[in-house]
């Protein structure tokens, strides 16, 4: 790599000289970009296009980007072929003013480890991209009491059921908490674990009853499971208690658009099965 001649690049080379044998995930607003190199080997590996960027004393750059809301997946492709990768976000947002933003290196990741967070083994490519992407979202678990949160009574039964296999443990709601569960949703809600709201749950109360389950001391973190009711309330229930908390959260949601844009907005990772939400949870504790 040439002498960097721009602030832009010159920050680059900083991150890249810190971490020299990994691929370098720059975020530059919505992409993660990649340089030299390391765009060179990406291009390559993920089959996407190889360009340029503006001229380094008469030299072109090579780069290559993914969306920052896919990255997930390209990184587990990259992983899984050996490489090294570096994830460089954005620490604060573009503004007038500011000739570049601070970036700092958040998370490297080797297939099986995530660095300054301890060992994670992952015995297939499923469970390690159930890793990779709750890692991503860069909140971890207290502890192994876990509340599951459903309107849709099977699904959450399948959670359970995975969440005995992998040693998290799913205790009653307090009576505090089961009280206000009963004040907003029907009668014959469940108010144990699963905690069941029913589709029949007035819209208007699923924010409130949301946060009494996120506001319940006995629960270190939170699955929730929505399959085919996509009111906004719920949602945006959710999203308002988890930044209230900072509680982790992971969710299978199936036909419900509305909601699975609102929880990706926030950087909630939705899985494709009860299981691996379940998972993908207890990935959150493996790096404690």
């Amino acid at each position: 790599m040439t002498e960097p001649s721009t602030p832009l690049m010159r920050q680059y080379a900083a991150v890249k000289k810190e971490h020299p044998t990994a691929l370098v995930f720059f975020r530059l607003g919505d992409f993660y970009e990649l340089f030299f190199e390391d765009a060179v080997i990406a291009a390559r590996e993920l089959q996407i296009t190889l360009t340029s960027r503006n001229k380094e004393k008469d030299q072109a750059i090579p780069m290559c980007g993914v969306p920052y809301h896919a990255a997930e997946n390209y990184i587990a492709r990259l992983i899984r072929a050996g490489h090294k990768v570096a994830i460089c976000e954005q620490m604060e947002e573009p503004g007038a003013g500011k000739k570049i933003v601070r970036r700092e290196v958040i998370r490297v990741l080797t297939p099986g480890t995530a660095t300054g967070a301890g060992v994670i083994e992952a015995t297939t490519s499923d469970e390690f991209f159930d890793c990779l992407q709750s890692l991503g979202a860069g909140r971890f678990a207290a502890g192994r009491c876990v509340a599951v949160l459903t309107i849709s009574g099977g699904p959450g039964v399948l959670a359970s059921d995975q969440a005995d296999r992998l040693g998290l443990h799913l205790p009653p709601p307090s009576d505090a908490t089961i009280r206000r569960v009963r004040e907003l949703a029907p009668d014959f809600a469940a108010a144990g674990n699963p905690i069941d709201l029913t589709p029949q749950c007035p819209p208007a109360n699923f924010p409130a009853a949301i946060q009494a389950v996120f506001d319940d001391p006995t629960y270190q973190g939170v699955v929730v499971i929505n399959c085919g009711l996509d009111i906004a309330g719920f949602g945006e229930g959710v999203v308002a208690a988890q930044r209230r908390t900072g509680k982790p959260v992971t969710a299978f949601v199936l036909d419900v658009p509305g909601i699975e844009a609102r929880l990706q907005e926030a950087g909630i990772p939705i899985l494709p099965s009860p299981e691996l939400a379940m998972a993908a949870y207890a990935a959150l504790l493996s790096t404690r």
